[in-house]
């Protein structure tokens, strides 16, 4: 949905790709251009999944698509075709996305890791690069989700530095304990891996992550959102601090880091008090 600038009337989207079977109306992800110098501000781009039982899997896709109008149309910017993704172990519930400065190029993740998108000029289907991920170690008879050893970890939230030389990726979901890997751009263009960040004090999916300072061209503080808190990295000292303030099982679901950390949860949203510490300003009733 987007809200018209002349009226308080709702208007349907009806300009994403895809078949327009359930669910492919529906944004997995949202994500604007990192570089806060960018030349259109206004440019917003989303990542949506193609799914249905009813699309043979063959057909089955993800799509780039972008918006300047407040997200009221959309224009394909790139397609991802059925083999990046796995849409039988809840594809859609994790998958990420992230814009390099100036929209050139993407990272997308899902069940089957993180890829770099590159679109290509007068074609549907991009050029897709795998980035290297951490594997399953062994099977857990546990888990639910079908995935053996030596499967790629589900990747979920992604985001790239503002010089767009830079990024960093969670890994996790039910197959692995969560983790952040950091990466870098190689001369040829592709992500290479620069190892990981240390442990996370948490059990829960990596849900949401934001660096503290949009202008720093380098991944260095970093403030994650899990499954049931809030924590902020801090690079001189290699640690991670807890948010003071949030609540139990919160499902940090996003963070904005204007003026401080704005974490939006499945159960209120958070506004800053200070760098590590936030106070609930809504309380939702279920």
């Amino acid at each position: 949905m987007a809200w018209g600038q002349d009226s308080c009337h709702i208007r349907e989207v009806t300009e994403l790709p895809g078949s327009h079977e359930f669910a492919s109306h529906f944004l997995e992800a949202m994500a604007g251009d990192p570089d806060p110098r960018a030349k259109d501000r206004n440019m917003i781009w989303g990542l949506t999944a193609d799914l249905s039982s009813k699309v043979p899997v063959q057909d089955r896709a993800l799509y780039i698509s972008k918006s300047s109008d407040g997200g009221r149309t959309w224009t394909q910017v790139a397609r991802v075709g059925a083999a990046y993704f796995d849409a039988d172990i809840g594809e859609g519930e994790r998958n990420g996305l992230a814009v390099s400065p100036g929209g050139t190029e993407f990272v997308i993740t899902t069940q089957k890791g993180a890829f770099q998108i590159l679109p290509q000029p007068g074609k549907s289907d991009a050029v897709v690069r795998s980035i290297h991920g951490p594997r399953v170690p062994e099977t857990d008879p546990m888990v639910t989700i079908p995935k053996v050893k030596g499967d790629p970890v589900t990747a979920g939230a992604v985001k790239i530095t503002p010089n767009g030389r830079g990024m960093a990726v969670s890994y996790g979901y039910f197959d692995l304990e969560p983790q952040i890997l950091i990466y870098h751009k190689g001369r040829d263009g592709s992500w290479i891996e620069d190892g990981p960040l240390p442990p996370i004090p948490t059990e829960m999916d990596i849900l949401s992550m934001e660096f503290a300072n949009e202008r720093n061209p380098r991944p260095g503080s970093l403030y994650v959102g899990t499954g049931d808190q809030a924590f902020h990295f801090h690079p001189q000292t290699k640690k991670w601090t807890r948010i003071d303030g949030v609540g139990d099982d919160s499902a940090i679901q996003g963070i904005s880091m204007v003026g401080g950390p704005h974490l939006a949860a499945c159960w209120g949203v958070y506004n800053p008090i200070s760098a590590d510490v936030v106070e609930r300003v809504t309380h939702a009733q279920f």
